[in-house]
């Protein structure tokens, strides 16, 4: 006896399959057919004595169920979500305004300047168009950028890293048949910003947005959701839903909220399942207890604690001085950074710059000859040591 567990918008989003109870599902959002559950597009079921889970299924869904003389189902309701809905809007710039004051929007057009001011920037949305060569290499960075910020957040099952085959291979055809995107923040020739949508109809659903977290003082996730937001209008693209989690910054961002509901299904003459769907809903409302106040937050944040204090290597910045002020007189040779296994120095570089306000162009990296394991960052302007502890 056991509960098997479907995700309801990654199915419907990105296998446009449901099981066969659901048998249509009108979009209050777009107010419109978004699916009819056809028999060769239902997923099969079999329950016997176990129960199924069906999660995250928003409320602003209007499911019409077929009745069934031996299965019902209990549901409960669950986390919010979030999304932004463009029906109104003729612009990016008129959905800002909406959501930040004056003082916010300078902030985030700030950061995105410097990040286009220290790096040689491009965006691009593949959206019908991609090569395999250029589809494998974003999904070998997505997955890597996954892995660092898995590690960073303390998240031991990233079910993202997962079912990391399956997906890689089903949305190569997707964006092919506009059904998905990559929306892509490059450096040079180099992502360091990338997420992946799934599309129905004009809802977008983000599944994955990820990035180099030695960018992370770039906020690039924020110039990624300006830059979407253009396209998206641009496009008469009306919502863009981003389900749960997160809730500060989506708060900010989003126009709209509304509530998820997860659905136990079992057979009704099973009193080894209504037992089990007990069990599994004082489970859920034990786990959105803690997620209340604050306990499963507190607990990832120790183990990022604990991860960062197992760290091989820590490096101390020096103050940024102006090459005016920086003493040169010690030898030292030119550094060649590989950002694969000197991953800790790019990311202080990047901080560098950020502080700075270098061009990673105009940066030579030096690493001194008498002390050990110490680098200077020399820019046009400014200079800065790092030593490891």
């Amino acid at each position: 006896m056991k509960a098997s567990y479907i995700d309801f918008e990654i199915n419907l989003f990105s296998l446009n399959q449901l099981p066969h109870f659901y048998t249509q599902i009108f979009d209050d959002l777009t107010d419109s057919v978004l699916f009819e559950n056809k028999n060769e597009k239902a997923l099969p079921v079999k329950l016997d004595n176990n129960i199924l889970v069906v999660k995250d299924i928003p409320t602003f869904f209007d499911l019409t169920i077929r009745k069934e003389n031996k299965i019902t189902f209990k549901k409960i309701r669950q986390y919010p979500g979030y999304l932004m809905n463009f029906e109104s809007f003729l612009s990016a710039e008129h959905y800002l305004k909406s959501r930040f004051g004056s003082s916010s929007r300078y902030k985030l057009r700030r950061e995105k300047k410097r990040l286009e001011y220290c790096f040689d920037i491009k965006y691009h949305m593949y959206f019908g168009e991609i090569t395999k060569e250029e589809y494998d290499y974003l999904m070998d960075y997505l997955y890597r950028f996954l892995r660092a910020r898995s590690r960073e957040k303390g998240i031991m099952n990233n079910i993202n890293l997962e079912s990391k085959d399956f997906y890689k291979e089903k949305i190569l055809p997707m964006i092919l048949q506009r059904k998905a995107s990559l929306y892509v923040i490059f450096n040079g020739n180099t992502p360091i910003d990338i997420c992946i949508n799934f599309h129905v109809n004009d809802i977008i659903y983000q599944y994955i947005r990820t990035y180099d977290i030695a960018y992370s003082k770039f906020k690039t996730g924020y110039t990624n959701l300006m830059k979407q937001i253009e396209w998206l209008i641009a496009n008469e693209k009306k919502v863009i839903i981003f389900s749960s989690g997160n809730p500060e910054w989506k708060e900010k961002w989003c126009n709209s909220k509304y509530d998820y509901y997860y659905h136990y299904w079992y057979k009704k003459n099973s009193f080894q399942s209504k037992a089990l769907v007990s069990l599994e809903l004082a489970k859920r409302r034990l786990r959105q207890f803690m997620v209340d106040k604050k306990l499963i937050d507190l607990y990832h944040s120790l183990v990022r604690r604990k991860h960062s204090s197992t760290e091989a290597k820590t490096f101390e910045p020096g103050p940024i001085l102006s090459n005016s002020e920086h003493c040169f007189d010690e030898e030292k040779k030119v550094f060649a950074l590989n950002e694969e296994s000197h991953y800790e120095i790019k990311r202080k570089l990047n901080d560098f710059l950020y502080s700075a306000h270098e061009k990673e162009k105009d940066v030579t990296i030096y690493e001194y000859i008498e002390t050990k394991n110490t680098f200077l960052f020399k820019g046009k302007e400014k200079s800065m040591n790092l030593s490891l502890l």
